[in-house]
């Protein structure tokens, strides 16, 4: 696992399963985790709102939702006004006994006024 936060909370990623990037107008990931605690999932979900993403005709990303605009620290690397777009539990199998899987998709506005 590496070291994945939203806005201070733990993101129990295991892997990065998305990555999209277009240079500096739009960057996206998809994170495939678990955790121990069902707690942690309800701590992301607080975080969330209605998201509505907009691709400007300058390239750019705008983001408008009534979450929390937060960092998204990955791999020892910040990015400023991430949201999260989505997140989805999974049933874990029967080897999976106290486990709690679950995807995140995180979305970073890269549009600035001036």
């Amino acid at each position: 696992m590496t070291m994945t936060t939203f806005n201070g909370k733990t993101v129990h990623s295991r892997r990065l399963s998305r990555e999209y990037r277009e240079g500096t107008n739009v960057h996206e990931w998809t994170f495939d985790c678990i955790t121990a605690t069902s707690t942690a999932i309800t701590d992301l979900c607080d975080l969330m709102g209605p998201v509505v993403k907009t691709r400007l005709l300058s390239g750019k990303t705008l983001i408008q939702t009534t979450g929390t605009k937060g960092t998204l620290v990955f791999n020892g690397s910040s990015y400023s006004n991430c949201v999260i777009e989505s997140l989805t539990r999974e049933e874990s199998g029967d080897s999976f006994v106290g486990a709690f899987p679950y995807s995140i998709s995180i979305v970073q506005e890269t549009y600035t006024s001036t």
